[in-house]
């Protein structure tokens, strides 16, 4: 719930209340009806705590220009992350990202327009093109990292899930400010253990003209930030976040394989294309040829196919690579029990 920090009068017709002029404070949040979405609150007064009442209004359609329901969607996926006790935090952390994507999206496309009307010689851009919401999603993984700090720094005791969860997302938020390639790298060389040549043999499916010059220092390059960048979030020493004893990757059947998919399909970023199965290699999302920028629109496509384990195995099938389920490295969680205090991370 959230406190919406307002001193309300409630007439006793509306909510029933005996006494018609009291001042209660009302904490509230979204919940899905039979002909809509409401806004359930109840009230705090001496003696009488928990009272619950319904506020007959319905939420706007939409918040900062992102529908309701993908707002009500956001609250669910923070949810996910901090917890059903955490609901409160949930709901402000959908709505603080809601507000901010308008001066965002403004802000990026006048930068778009200043891209367009440049005469010089362009490349390929070095991060992702996000429309309002996309701009929405990212809003809401930067705001759920502010989050999570702060559960942490109150005292919050991390579980093994709880840290391959944020794990995840906090992966998926570095690619999707930036590229496909940093998500292919994220992807192959940090969460699973393929070698650069696989990746090499992937990524051209995804990203053909992207590929054409990542080497493999590019790639190592990449896989060290990434690293550098998830050991500063955890308060963990890079080559302290894999298991170095035992077995290298979990089995398929381990409850932390289970528990990656499942954060990635409640987080990866939604694309426009899947890849068919018994997939033979053809191109997979169309790109101008001519447009050194033109695949800036569809790089949040390409991510939403490497961070999809189903479409992501078609490819590696063609290409006889091990699956997915197969290939994720071990984390040494015992490195995050003993981490000292959760310091900066970078998500942008």
């Amino acid at each position: 719930m959230t406190t919406l920090g307002l001193n309300a009068r409630v007439g006793r017709s509306r909510v029933g209340l005996k006494n018609a002029n009291s001042r209660c404070l009302l904490r509230a949040k979204l919940s899905r009806v039979r002909r809509g979405v409401f806004l359930l609150a109840w009230t705090i007064r001496p003696g009488r705590p928990g009272e619950r009442l319904m506020v007959c209004e319905p939420t706007p359609p939409s918040f900062g220009g992102i529908d309701g329901k993908r707002i009500l969607v956001a609250r669910d996926r923070a949810t996910y992350l901090l917890g059903d006790a955490y609901i409160e935090t949930a709901r402000q952390v959908a709505f603080r990202a809601a507000a901010s994507v308008p001066g965002t999206t403004k802000s990026r496309e006048a930068n778009i327009k200043k891209a367009l009307d440049y005469n010089g010689e362009h490349r390929a851009c070095n991060r992702a093109y996000l429309d309002a919401d996309q701009t929405f999603d990212h809003h809401v993984m930067t705001e759920l990292s502010e989050a999570e700090r702060e559960q942490e720094s109150n005292g919050y005791r991390l579980s093994e899930a709880d840290f391959i969860k944020r794990l995840v997302k906090h992966l998926i938020l570095l690619s999707l400010s930036r590229n496909s390639f940093w998500a292919a790298v994220a992807v192959f060389q940090v969460l699973c253990n393929y070698p650069t040549a696989a990746l090499n043999f992937v990524y051209p499916f995804v990203a053909p003209n992207r590929s054409i010059d990542k080497e493999k220092w590019q790639c190592s390059r990449n896989r060290g930030k990434l690293l550098k960048f998830v050991g500063e979030r955890f308060g963990v020493h890079p080559e302290n976040l894999f298991t170095e004893r035992g077995p290298e990757v979990y089995s398929p059947s381990d409850w932390q394989v289970q528990t990656i998919n499942e954060c990635l399909a409640v987080f990866r970023p939604m694309g426009r294309a899947t890849v068919p199965k018994r997939y033979r290699g053809d191109l997979l999302i169309p790109y101008d040829d001519n447009d050194p920028r033109g695949d800036e629109r569809i790089e949040v496509d390409r991510m939403a196919l490497l961070f999809s384990p189903e479409d992501l195995n078609r490819i590696l099938e063609l290409v006889g690579l091990r699956p997915f389920e197969q290939s994720i490295r071990r984390l040494n969680f015992a490195a995050v029990l003993k981490r000292p205090a959760v310091r900066k991370y970078h998500a942008s």
